[in-house]
């Protein structure tokens, strides 16, 4: 297949206009989600990817584990708890 043609460039614009697409939907799907600003015990848990037994005896009482406590309401906030992770090397 000559890479010059028409039916190649088209073929190729059309993937490229599709991948495209995918990924700006998959970074405003991404955006939504930090809307909500603060998550709760098991959602916070399904970020990280575990339930939320495994959060607790794994994270939620590291020294310095990021949270947010309004009278006796735990949350998390998601960028804090993965720069957190990230910085004591407990993601992959």
């Amino acid at each position: 297949m000559n890479i010059f043609s028409k039916d190649f460039i088209s073929n190729f614009s059309e993937m490229l206009k599709v991948a495209l697409k995918n990924a700006v939907n998959e970074v405003l799907l991404e955006l939504k989600d930090e809307d909500k600003f603060l998550l709760t015990r098991k959602e916070i848990a399904e970020a990280i990817g575990c339930d939320v037994e495994t959060f607790d005896a794994n994270y939620r009482y590291l020294p310095g584990f990021p949270y947010h406590k309004k009278g006796q309401t735990e949350s998390w906030n998601k960028k804090e708890v993965f720069e957190f992770l990230h910085k004591n090397k407990l993601l992959k």
